[in-house]
């Protein structure tokens, strides 16, 4: 990591004691030496859990605390999907920098209410598709940019795993989950990155297929889409697989790039490159793409690096999630009254 990126200790507040937390914020803060100052739960025990589990500074019952503790400069939002906006807004409100995990809102027209309030905020707020950080990502849009790989022909990009506990939350349609909202947005982000870099516009949806179970959750999704240049990407995502998964592959006219993990390229930082009959292995590093992303985040909050997409980003990604959907014949996830 680079040591001297920003010697100001980031103050940090944690919406939820939730499962994704420790990876995604808890181990990058004492990686980088930031501070976990305060952690908020709907049950205090579940808080003061976390708080001694993980070595956070104080724990308190529920998440207006967190939001409005004077000692917080970074709200870290991990809570179900469906309250990513209502406090992505509060935090912005309370002139919080916010992380949020990903999906940024239930549908776009949720999204564009967060939109409209960092608009008027000082803080700043990044959708946490943390991926996009790592220098393996990056290296891999290099390759794909340079020429070496020729004309982009095909792009597919997939994310799935097997299924979850019939009381997961990812089954709930009322916390606006399915396989689309909590897996599928890496597997569109990532094509839609490739697209603004390589061609310097979005991707345009072709198609869909779904498969939804009765409670209204989707269970898997596919959408085939377009790049300026002709090419057809492929993007899909299952909570039904027989195992966890994560590849994208790049083929073009003389040869392509395949990333093994390009979800969680900390734990597989390879780049496979063939063509014609060579090929090459590179690696990057094995340092978690979450610690990329907040080392990322502290550059843009002290003024420096703008690797990471913000608003603008976070909308485009959740009007082609609803447009993906709508493909389908289901509506966009439903929203919290805001």
């Amino acid at each position: 990591m680079n040591e001297s990126v920003d010697s100001r200790v980031l103050r940090i507040g944690i919406l939820g004691a939730a499962r994704i937390a420790p990876n995604a914020i808890c181990i990058p803060a004492a990686v980088l030496g930031h501070r976990l100052v305060v952690v908020g739960a709907r049950e205090l025990s579940k808080a003061e859990a976390f708080k001694e589990r993980w070595g956070v500074e104080s724990a308190v019952e529920g998440y207006e605390a967190v939001v409005n503790h004077p000692d917080v400069d970074l709200i870290y939002n991990g809570l179900p999907n469906s309250h990513h906006a209502q406090w992505n807004i509060a935090a912005l409100k309370a002139g919080k920098h916010v992380l949020s995990e990903k999906p940024f809102a239930s549908n776009y027209e949720e999204a564009k209410s967060v939109a409209e309030v960092a608009a008027h905020s000082p803080g700043k707020i990044i959708e946490g598709f943390h991926y996009q950080c790592h220098p393996t990502i990056i290296r891999a849009i290099e390759i794909a940019n340079s020429g070496e790989l020729g004309n982009i022909l095909t792009v597919t990009s997939a994310l799935n795993i097997s299924p979850p506990g019939d009381s997961d939350i990812r089954w709930n349609l009322a916390l606006a989950a399915g396989s689309m909202m909590d897996l599928g947005c890496y597997s569109l982000h990532v094509q839609r990155h490739l697209s603004l870099a390589l061609f310097g516009e979005e991707p345009t949806l072709i198609s869909a297929i779904g498969r939804e179970r009765p409670t209204g959750v989707d269970s898997f999704m596919e959408a085939k889409i377009a790049y300026k240049n002709g090419a057809i990407g492929t993007l899909s995502c299952s909570m039904e697989f027989t195992h966890f998964e994560c590849p994208l592959r790049i083929v073009g006219s003389e040869g392509e790039l395949f990333v093994p993990s390009f979800v969680q390229p900390g734990t597989d930082d390879s780049i496979v490159v063939s063509g014609g009959w060579r090929s090459r292995t590179e690696h990057s590093s094995r340092i978690s793409s979450y610690t990329w992303q907040l080392q990322a985040f502290a550059e843009r909050i002290a003024g420096r690096g703008e690797r990471l997409g913000g608003m603008e980003d976070a909308l485009a990604n959740a009007k082609f999630i609803d447009d993906i959907y709508r493909s389908v014949g289901m509506e966009p996830r439903p929203a919290l009254a805001l």
